[in-house]
This record gives structure tokens, C-alpha cells and sequence, in this order.
């Protein structure tokens, strides 16, 4: 089987994210359930297994990989085994996972909204207090100066890993798709229903969804 990816989950036009552009069901998202369906039946990868079970997996030698991120660093280090960092592989172009970000927001109901603003732009964001979050979670900062002095390779190696990822969308669309999209992949693992079916009718239900919002 020829792998063709390129799937979507929303199209994307001038004003962001479109709602109204499902992907869940393109030809690319398919594509690339179906090479993960046959992945599954030839015995190469083992779905549904939990944080610590993946990583006991990982650090005894009885997984080769595992798509995971910055949070896991800790304990893969602690381990002693040897690993490196990957982006995640792409036969037909590179691969552009979601991206997260940690943030602070003022709540509209606020009492004091102003102090609110100056507490976060005052002291939250300044070097010492990135540099002591940093410290104390190290993932790939955003703050420049804390950026400017971050030396390791395996940070560096996961910004790159995400360096064409896409923001993940902030749409109240995207409440729609976690539990058909999380379903029609358990639905292919478990080998109930072919990758087609699954996420035709995945498709369905998040366009149905969204059209009642």
C-alpha cells in the first residue's frame, strides 16, 4: 500500500481554522488510518497502553518508540536508557503535529481586571519568573531571554520536531471532534471497523455536532 498522508482535521482560510471544512474523512486522513490499521494487524504497534505501561515498554526494550513529548523527559533520562528525539517520520511531506502553548488569561469577570494586567506583565512576565517556570518544568520556552540561554539538545530537537506544527484549534468547533475522532481510532485498533468506515462515520458525527452549536 502506497502511504498517502496530508489529512486535516480543519481546512484553514484568511480568518483562521474553518469550521466548516471537516477533514476527519479526506483522503490523507485515511490514508493514514489505514497504514495504522495494517501497523496494528501486523503486530508492530500495541495501542491502548497507558503512561507508565508505555514506558516500562520502553525503557525494558520491548518498544522501539513512542510518540510522546517534553513531559516525559524526566523520567526517560532517569531511566538510563539510550534514546534520542525524532520528529514524528512522514513519507510524503514533513509532519505537522498540534501544538500546545501554557499561557495566562484574565478572566472577563474579573473584579480588578487591571491589576490582574499589571501583575501578569509586571512580574509573571519578566526573566526570573519564566527562568524559575522553566526550572521547574523544563519544556521549550517562549520567553526570549530564557530561550537565548537554554542549552539542551533534547529541547532543541523537540522544537525542531514541531517547527511546521500547527497551532491546535482554539475553535469551539474543536469540542466536536476529541470523542467520534477518539472512537473511530479505538473502533480500527480494537479491528471492529476498517479505517474507511470508522472515519467516514467519525466525519459525519463531528459535521452533525458542529451544526448544532
Amino acid at each position: 500500500m502506497k502511504v498517502i498522508f496530508g489529512g486535516y482535521v480543519f481546512g484553514v482560510n484568511d480568518q483562521g481554522y474553518n469550521a466548516e471544512d471537516v477533514g476527519i474523512d479526506s483522503e490523507g486522513s485515511i490514508a493514514s488510518v489505514e497504514w495504522l490499521e495494517m501497523m496494528v494487524k501486523e503486530g508492530h504497534m500495541q495501542p491502548g497502553i497507558d503512561w507508565d505501561t508505555i514506558h516500562t515498554m520502553f525503557e525494558s526494550g520491548d518498544v522501539a518508540m513512542f510518540i510522546t513529548g517534553p513531559w516525559a523527559l524526566e523520567r526517560i533520562r532517569e531511566s538510563g536508557i539510550p534514546y534520542a528525539v525524532s520528529k514524528i517520520p512522514s513519507e510524503t511531506e514533513s509532519s505537522k503535529p498540534f501544538l500546545g502553548v501554557q499561557g495566562f488569561m484574565v478572566s472577563a469577570f474579573s473584579e480588578d481586571p487591571v491589576l490582574a494586567q499589571v501583575f501578569l506583565t509586571e512580574f509573571v512576565a519578566t526573566e526570573e519568573v519564566m527562568q524559575k517556570f522553566f526550572d521547574a518544568d523544563p519544556r521549550p520556552p517562549a520567553f526570549n531571554a530564557v530561550v537565548a540561554k537554554v542549552d539542551d539538545p533534547d529541547l532543541a530537537a523537540i522544537s525542531e520536531a514541531g517547527k511546521e506544527g500547527l497551532p491546535m484549534p482554539a475553535i469551539p468547533a474543536m469540542g466536536a471532534v476529541w470523542g467520534s475522532w477518539g472512537d473511530a481510532l479505538t473502533l480500527v485498533f480494537q479491528e471492529q471497523q476498517g479505517a474507511e468506515e470508522a472515519f467516514t462515520n467519525a466525519a459525519k458525527q463531528v459535521r452533525e455536532a458542529i451544526a448544532e452549536q
